[in-house]
């Protein structure tokens, strides 16, 4: 009766050792495969990115010209749909849907049907906060086309785009922040959020 008991408690002793590896196990599975989910959502939204810069650098390459601007803001819709009538234009350079102020694809819809893309012409170097617009001064070299993913007065989406901003500044620029690197945000309170990533670089003419 002694060794029966002893081979019981045994049994039930690597039992519950066994479960308590399996739940290591299912623990560091679980956390491998978030991670795994947002470094592919990172890349993923890199890759947007991206082809809006190229995008605007096929534009100017085929025109002759950068996108046109007015003030601050590039016509990004230029690159969807040739309002100009140019007769080197050779779009569309990308498949977005085109809205009043900007594109939609199902990565914007996905965040919020009111969060869309814009380009902006900002600062290339650091900025000195994120929540103001760091417009460039006329003919310096410090300014780049910035592609935005632009939300206002939707506050349900600025936590996913803080997110999101998170996961891409980790990928893009080992999480150096929000005023520095190559992705970056402007949050103005409940109101606007903006998610910056750096295009090609030009001059502001006017």
């Amino acid at each position: 009766m002694i060794k029966i008991y002893k081979k019981g408690a045994m049994f039930g002793l690597d039992a519950r050792i066994a479960l308590a590896i399996f739940g290591a196990l299912s623990v560091i599975s679980g956390a491998a495969l978030y991670s795994a989910i947002q470094t592919a959502k990172a890349e993923q939204a890199r890759q947007m990115f991206i082809k809006f810069a190229k995008a605007s650098e096929a534009y100017y390459l085929d025109n002759y010209s950068y996108l046109p601007i007015s003030d601050d803001t590039v016509q990004i819709y230029e690159l969807a749909e040739d309002s100009k009538s140019l007769p080197t234009w050779k779009g569309p350079y990308v498949d977005e849907e085109k809205m009043i102020n900007g594109l939609r694809n199902n990565l914007t819809k996905n965040i919020h049907s009111h969060v869309y893309f814009r380009i902006y012409l900002l600062k290339s170097s650091d900025w000195t906060d994120s929540t103001n617009m760091h417009s460039c001064v006329k003919d310096s070299p410090d300014c780049s086309e910035w592609i935005t993913l632009y939300n206002n007065f939707v506050t349900e989406a600025h936590d996913k785009m803080k997110s999101l901003f998170y996961i891409l500044d980790d990928l893009v620029d080992n999480s150096d922040g929000s005023t520095t690197g190559n992705v970056r945000y402007q949050h103005v309170n409940g109101a606007t959020f903006k998610l910056f990533y750096k295009g090609i670089p030009r001059k502001k003419t006017t």
